[in-house]
């Protein structure tokens, strides 16, 4: 979550947007998870990759899905309906189960 509070910082306050018309997400990932061997998925050995909110999925393997305006609550997402200020992101773990955390 820093890296998202460096990309506010660095953005006048903004949070990561996550619709489909901007490209924060890559901004994010391109330009604020560096260098690139420090955010490897451990089991692919390969850079993860974003799943937005629109996909509705849950992220698989090797994959980060974040989401504004929710907040983490046992493992699961909890939508704050319009509140930005809060964002979260999920991982599933090798186990097969889920880990979030969030900026609330």
């Amino acid at each position: 979550m820093s890296l998202i509070q460096n990309y506010k910082t660095n953005n006048k306050g903004r949070y990561v947007r996550d619709y489909h018309y901007y490209n924060d997400l890559n901004t994010l990932r391109d330009s604020y998870m560096l260098p690139d061997e420090e955010f490897l998925d451990p089991t692919t050995g390969e850079k993860y990759t974003f799943v937005r909110f629109w996909e509705s999925r849950a992220p698989e393997i090797g994959e980060i899905y974040y989401n504004s305006g929710v907040y983490c609550r046992d493992g699961n997402l909890i939508d704050q309906g319009g509140n930005n200020a809060f964002s979260a992101i999920q991982i599933k773990l090798e186990n097969g189960g889920y880990y979030c955390l969030d900026n609330k």
